[in-house]
């Protein structure tokens, strides 16, 4: 039986990834946000540079805003329906959700297409916490 590594550690073997073999660094929500923030703040200048207007980037950063409060909207709305639905509650959901079909599908095609099948069955849920269902399987 192969050895899991720890969750957020770096598998320091070189070789075919095994099923459930994870090898991603973690990093912070915020972190991440911060330096997504950066990337887009150094696109929309370096846009408006090299097409010399400054219109390019106000347009650009109008855009890149935009997209980000339709996310933050849509996030938040999906919260609401989660509270209303399930009472915010995962383990109202763990009951509503057919566990043997989904162990099923995490054993045979992964941990990635298990998650994509209870977001399916409950549109409610936000990838997070399929992630948190399917792992307590």
């Amino acid at each position: 039986m192969s050895e899991q590594p720890e969750r957020g550690v770096v598998p320091t073997k070189i070789g075919p990834r095994a099923k459930g073999d994870f090898r991603t660094i973690p990093m912070s929500p915020k972190l991440f946000r911060i330096l997504a923030t950066l990337a887009l703040v150094a696109l929309c200048v370096s846009a408006g540079y090299a097409f010399r207007n400054a219109w390019v980037s106000v347009a650009l950063a109008g855009y890149f805003v935009a997209i980000g409060v339709f996310i933050k909207l849509r996030t938040v709305r999906k919260r609401k329906r989660f509270n209303a639905d399930y009472g915010g509650s995962l383990d109202a959901v763990r009951s509503a959700l057919d566990l043997g079909r989904l162990r099923e599908v995490r054993d045979e095609k992964g941990e990635n297409n298990a998650v994509r099948e209870v977001c399916r069955q409950v549109p409610q849920l936000t990838v997070a916490q399929a992630m948190v269902i399917v792992r307590t399987l």
